[in-house]
């Protein structure tokens, strides 16, 4: 094994540093170009791709880009490209999911209906990945093993690593799908699916490779509120969080089939509201959901809220669609800066940074470089660091033989929480290594590739 493995950092680093104040940039139809449709920009969806533009599925203005700065660049829409210029594509996006290098697009309305994806030069419109009787794309993601997925109004539909599609029905018994229309997805690091039923039918975890499914509902568990759900999460402890339309949001343990937390208005009068839209877990943990009265963080043991008039935030609407988190220039995801979409415009929050202790020789957060999520994992991976001032960093991944296989990120970084994807998928199985250098402090930590 290579030298710098045996490596071990003698003393500590001493430093002073203050915390920064949370800030908002709001972008609506009054101060930026965001297009709009009758007076508002209302934001469906939101995915970021690896060079840090933002990717907006809009209502009635199709998709726009936004360089981070002053740019926002009309990708397509149905009015500027109308059928008989030769196009025939949607004018409001639902779902939007960057997966290298193509941008996957869905209709939310079923004029001009279905599929779209970008490549990098071009649009097209892969129908027959999610049937051609799909108007409708509600939610799309992957899996660890390359696979997309695609919730329609059609069926759930499958593209394969290997360029196949395959259609779950709930007409195949082996499914267990209650109706043929979901519209949540979210993928576990253990082999499955999770598919949320909007129609008060429940959760589905289906086997990727079986095609078994199991219905999670009231009626097989009294602990689940609420069968209406409309938004999924995987939070990094594998449990699940269903968002649902009237019940509010609960959290739950698919090893033991329990439901550890569940919030509604009901429940705790405080609560922000029973109509969640979307859910996303950080890489730190927190998990945020969007509702019609404005977003909240989960931080593990309190919520707080965000909304238009609040003392935590400036959200130009409270009607957030998609919450995601925005990547850098050089790829790196920057979670300290939250985009929420909303009924009127895109906002970005950062929040204080993490203070630093004072002249104790130790860092706030002791933990600065945390373990990869997913981890063992087939394809890709998040590797996530945090920096408690500005310094000099460079993380690479070796392989047993010590041997360098990928310069991860190098470079002069702000104080503030990274993540970088690392992409796995053409190496062998096996054992990894990254490593971080960060100021003089030398952190490794293992890694699992299984195929």
């Amino acid at each position: 094994m290579n030298y710098f493995f045996k490596l071990l950092v003698a003393g500590v680093l001493c430093i002073t540093a203050s915390a920064k104040a949370q800030s908002w940039v709001t972008y609506t139809t009054t101060n930026s170009q965001i297009p709009n449709s009758n007076g508002e920009a209302t934001v469906y969806s939101i995915a970021f791709d690896a060079s840090g533009n933002a990717w907006l599925g809009m209502q009635d203005s199709g998709v726009v880009t936004f360089n981070g700065t002053t740019t926002w660049t009309m990708q397509w829409d149905n009015f500027l490209n109308p059928a008989g210029g030769g196009s025939q594509l949607p004018s409001s996006v639902g779902a939007l999911y960057y997966n290298k290098g193509s941008v996957w697009a869905g209709s939310e309305f079923q004029a001009y209906g279905g599929l779209f994806q970008w490549n990098g030069s071009t649009w097209t419109n892969p129908n027959n990945y999610v049937d051609n009787n799909a108007n409708q794309v509600y939610a799309v993601t992957s899996d660890n093993s390359g696979n997309m997925w695609f919730a329609t109004d059609n069926n759930l539909s499958e593209l394969t690593a290997a360029g196949s599609s395959l259609f779950y029905l709930s007409s195949q018994p082996t499914t267990n799908f209650p109706d043929n229309d979901p519209d949540a997805l979210a993928a576990d690091n253990n082999g499955n699916i999770w598919v949320g039923f909007g129609q008060d039918d429940g959760l589905v975890k289906m086997n990727i490779a079986t095609g078994v499914g199991i219905l999670y509902d009231n009626a097989s568990n009294a602990q689940i509120p609420q069968d209406n759900v409309q938004a999924i999460a995987i939070d990094l402890k594998g449990n699940i969080w269903a968002g649902t339309s009237g019940g509010g949001v609960y959290e739950y343990n698919p090893t033991t089939n329990t439901v550890i937390n569940a919030w509604s208005v009901e429940t705790l009068a405080s609560f922000i509201s029973d109509n969640i839209y979307c859910i996303t877990v950080d890489p730190t943990g927190n998990v945020w959901i969007g509702t019609d009265q404005g977003a909240a963080v989960w931080n593990g043991s309190a919520w707080t809220k965000f909304t238009m008039l609040n003392t935590n935030g400036m959200l130009p609407n409270d009607t957030v669609n998609a919450i995601a988190w925005e990547r850098a220039k050089n790829g790196l995801l920057l979670t300290n800066v939250i985009c929420f979409g909303t009924q009127n415009g895109l906002a970005e929050y950062t929040p204080k940074s993490t203070a630093v202790a004072e002249n104790t020789g130790i860092l706030a957060n002791d933990n600065i470089l945390s373990q990869n999520y997913p981890n063992p994992f087939a394809s890709t991976t998040e590797i996530s660091f945090s920096l408690p001032r500005m310094q000099n960093v460079s993380l690479q991944v070796y392989n047993e033989l010590g041997n360098e296989i990928s310069d991860v990120a190098h470079g002069t970084m702000d104080a503030g929480v990274y993540s970088f994807n690392f992409d796995a998928s053409n190496l062998p199985e096996g054992v990894y290594y990254y490593r971080l250098i960060s100021d003089g402090i030398v952190q490794t930590k293992t890694m699992m590739v299984v195929k």
